[in-house]
């Protein structure tokens, strides 16, 4: 995967656009999801919606539960990429208190 240097940043700080393009498009995702959630028919257990449609779509329950299924793996997946990058540049020490600072 190729780097990328954003104008203006460091030449240490190289961002990887293939992941800057993922995380966006999950966040795309997250709204879809939230703003899907009207609509479905089958809805979550637990969670309490204050607007649900008269009318619910087979179509936005399959996405809706297609993206419910796949958001947060895919997001602790990148989470888990760049940890390991990051403790590998810091060192164990470095790393949790970098981990504790973001807390």
């Amino acid at each position: 995967m190729q780097s990328l240097r954003l104008p203006g940043t460091p030449a240490t700080q190289l961002r990887l656009a293939g992941f800057d393009a993922l995380r966006a498009t999950a966040s795309l995702l997250v709204v879809m999801l939230h703003a899907a959630h009207a609509y479905i028919p089958h809805q979550m257990p637990g969670l309490v919606w204050p607007a649900h449609d008269k009318h619910p779509s087979a179509v936005v329950d399959g996405l809706f539960w297609w993206i419910e299924g796949c958001i947060m793996p895919l997001f602790l997946w990148m989470s888990g990429f760049f940890a390991a990058g990051l403790y590998r540049r810091l060192g164990s020490r470095d790393f949790l208190r970098h981990r504790v600072n973001r807390i």
